[in-house]
């Protein structure tokens, strides 16, 4: 979960960053210190605000108090520095929330992903995951090769994981 937020944000963050300090090694240092200060404090926090803006006033706050600071980046600002009025709803959502819910945004991608797959190919995958029948089992329910079904089963998943490649 922590991977695909970092995933998500990260570019961006950097790219914000960099906008207030005109350095890219300090804008990635400022947006490491963000991540590796949530990462650390995680368990205790909540977040009074979407994550995306929660994430960008800390990386703001950093970057303000390194162009403060004469001796450049100091580790002065508190993660839970979020202004009282905010251009983002606000949300009150913790990780086990967050975690939550992006669970489910997976499983309705990947349904989404079955789904686009062609007929057989759907039928194959769903009777093989989800119904846990073996191959040769598949082949004889559908009147099918073993090999038509390996073939089958072996475009679902390349399909899936280029469409759920986001998510992972």
């Amino acid at each position: 979960m922590f991977d695909s937020v970092f995933k998500n944000y990260y570019f961006g963050l950097r790219v914000f960053a960099f906008d207030f300090v005109k350095s890219l090694d300090v804008a990635d240092e400022i947006v490491q210190e963000v991540f590796l200060n949530l990462w650390e404090k995680h368990n205790n926090l909540q977040i009074k605000s979407s994550l995306k803006a929660y994430l960008y006033k800390c990386v703001q706050n950093y970057c303000l108090n390194y162009l403060r600071s004469d001796k450049g980046f100091k580790n002065v600002v508190q993660l839970d520095l979020i202004p009282e009025q905010s251009d983002f709803l606000l949300v009150e959502m913790s990780f086990d929330e967050l975690d939550a819910s992006f669970s489910e945004q997976i499983e309705i991608e990947l349904d989404r992903a079955i789904k686009s797959l062609p007929e057989q190919c759907q039928q194959i995958f769903l009777l093989s995951r989800f119904e846990n029948y073996s191959y040769p089992e598949i082949a004889e329910r559908l009147g099918v090769s073993v090999s038509t079904v390996k073939t089958q089963m072996s475009r679902a998943m390349q399909k899936l994981r280029a469409i759920m490649d986001n998510y992972l």
